[in-house]
């Protein structure tokens, strides 16, 4: 069976990257293994979000960042995103949410990242502009870049730099989707695609950094080490099912003559039917090699969230559905950030009365959080599973 994914994992590869290694590792996306979270994570605790008019979480927390004892969320709400911050026992600091057109402000927000050089937020927005604020959400001032670009979706580098996944990948004339960013003048330093793939279904968030190495995630669900731009290489590939491999290695050959549309309709019908999965974002610890995800919920118009843990050591995958909180399991959940080694997890799902009976029993748990999770309620701003 090893022999005949490999196989096809070429097939997959080669349409989009003529030089491949062939022994990178395999990481089994479709696992069953059950497993007690203590076994997996040292500590497990919980954020319970202040619930306040100003601080509501609209759709979905898409990011979380850590900084100075803050947590710092991008919440996406139906009509525009904000920057939401909490303190660590959950309570509301303050938000930056500043529509319109004049100094500090914005009509589209993309992303954001902290300067750890300057200590700054840094929000990107539409037009090319880039927000300034200090950590307590004051705004500073603005850098408009010279060039034009979609910065939806960037990491801190060093002091200078920043790298950023650009949105023109969907453009087949421009495909040199990542960029390296003077942090001073938000100009593109150096921009490139040597690894020669497309990035859709990674989703938004294809990047990720840990001890100074970066990963990037291709839409052949094929892990590149780009740590060295000049010399970029598979390390990992995510495998789901044969079906999912046909899918996209169908897509490598059609996508450039693919309208947008098209892209993100391309894999509906395998994805419907559970066949494929949609990896949204990707993390990394010294430990595990993490994958927030999305799929079908077979014969209905619903998805659910989960995520996906790869031990890199022992080459285990773990999936989030079937880890053990004694008893409680968790059903709907996002991986949205990493900082220092733990993992921030958006705890989404309905807390059913079963739930909170078996929360009642857990060990897992603290006192404080075993009583956050029962006394949490619907209308409730989610909770923040913090894994470490």
């Amino acid at each position: 069976m090893k022999k005949y994914i490999i196989v096809l994992l070429v097939i997959c590869i080669s349409c989009c990257h003529e030089k491949v290694k062939i022994d990178i590792e395999i990481i089994q996306a479709k696992t069953f293994v059950k497993e007690n979270v203590l076994n997996l994570f040292d500590e497990v605790k919980v954020v319970d979000l202040e619930t306040t008019n100003s601080s509501l979480v609209g759709l979905y927390i898409d990011r979380i960042e850590i900084y100075g004892y803050k947590i710092f969320a991008l919440n996406s709400l139906q009509s525009h995103n904000n920057i939401l911050c909490f303190d660590f026992s959950g309570k509301y600091l303050f938000g930056i949410d500043r529509i319109g057109q004049g100094p500090g402000e914005y009509t589209s927000l993309y992303d954001f990242l902290i300067d750890k050089n300057l200590h700054h937020l840094v929000l990107h927005s539409d037009d090319r502009k880039f927000l300034h604020f200090d950590m307590q959400g004051n705004f500073l001032y603005e850098v408009k870049s010279d060039n034009n670009y979609s910065a939806i979706y960037s990491i801190y580098l060093n002091d200078s730099t920043y790298l950023a996944f650009n949105e023109a990948t969907f453009q087949p004339d421009l495909k040199e989707s990542l960029i390296y960013i003077d942090s001073k003048t938000m100009n593109i330093r150096h921009k490139s695609n040597d690894i020669n793939e497309y990035f859709y279904s990674a989703g938004n968030k294809p990047l990720c950094i840990n001890n100074d190495k970066i990963l990037c995630l291709a839409s052949s669900d094929t892990i590149y080490d780009i740590s060295d731009m000049h010399g970029t290489y598979a390390k990992y590939f995510v495998y789901y099912t044969n079906i999912q491999i046909k899918e996209k290695e169908r897509m490598c050959r059609n996508i450039d003559k693919m309208e947008h549309e098209e892209l993100i309709n391309f894999n509906q019908e395998s994805y419907g039917k559970g066949e494929s999965m949609w990896i949204s974002a990707m993390y990394e610890t010294n430990k595990y090699l993490v994958f927030s995800c999305m799929k079908a919920i077979p014969n209905t118009d619903n998805s659910i969230n989960y995520a996906l843990f790869y031990d890199k050591v022992n080459k285990k995958t773990y999936n989030s559905e079937n880890i053990d909180f004694d008893g409680f399991r968790v059903k709907d959940f996002s991986v949205t950030g990493v900082a220092d080694g733990a993992l921030y997890c958006v705890l989404s799902m309905e807390i059913t009365d079963s739930d909170k009976e078996k929360i009642k029993n857990s060990s897992v748990f603290s006192e404080i959080d075993r009583k956050k999770l029962i006394e949490h309620q619907d209308e409730d701003n989610p909770l923040i599973l913090i894994l470490k």
